[in-house]
């Protein structure tokens, strides 16, 4: 939902639930509210304690391209960092993808203006923009979750590395270093 063109003018966005006194805080619908009355007013307006509203704003990610033709929210938790080495990973990001991902019901495009899919088989296409270039995600028919590049989430992310997938074929022109994360020549789920 955008805000009104009065409301932008109120300084930034920020992510408020709307639920009733004592709903089920896993059942949250997302609402986008001036960030201003999102500090006091619309807080106690839908009943929340500032704790709660503090927290929920704190899992709320957002993210787009570099130019802004593109931005997302990210209302669920994301999965740890996955780097990978593979050859198409590494022309798609000019070096290896770094890859975070959500469940669908928790990924939503606020501006898609900028956004153009480009097929990279028939089950995988790959979201970039088509003003500033930025990768931006990975989208795999039959997949519960949506991947997302992770340099393009807005700081701070909270995210975690897990692991190095495709290591078998990796570029010649690195090292990985020895950092602990799970290792695979190939990717398995």
């Amino acid at each position: 939902m955008w805000p009104s063109a009065s409301s932008r003018r109120e300084g930034g966005l920020c992510a408020v639930v709307s639920l009733a006194r004592g709903a089920d805080v896993s059942k949250l619908h997302a609402v986008w509210l001036p960030t201003r009355a999102a500090q006091g007013l619309a807080v106690s307006a839908y009943g929340m304690s500032t704790a709660s509203s503090v927290a929920i704003r704190q899992a709320m990610k957002t993210g787009g391209c570099s130019c802004g033709a593109v931005r997302y929210v990210v209302s669920l938790e994301l999965t740890p960092v996955t780097f990978c080495h593979c050859s198409k990973c590494r022309r798609w990001h000019g070096h290896i993808g770094a890859y975070t991902a959500v469940d669908r019901p928790g990924f939503q495009l606020t501006e898609q203006r900028g956004l153009r899919w480009y097929a990279a088989s028939p089950s995988v296409r790959k979201g970039f923009c088509g003003e500033c270039g930025s990768s931006l995600l990975w989208d795999e028919e039959g997949v519960p979750k949506m991947s997302i590049c992770a340099g393009t989430l807005d700081a701070p992310t909270g995210l975690t590395p897990k692991a190095h997938v495709y290591l078998g074929s990796k570029g010649d022109y690195y090292d990985v270093p020895d950092d602990c994360l799970l290792r695979r020549k190939e990717f398995t789920r």
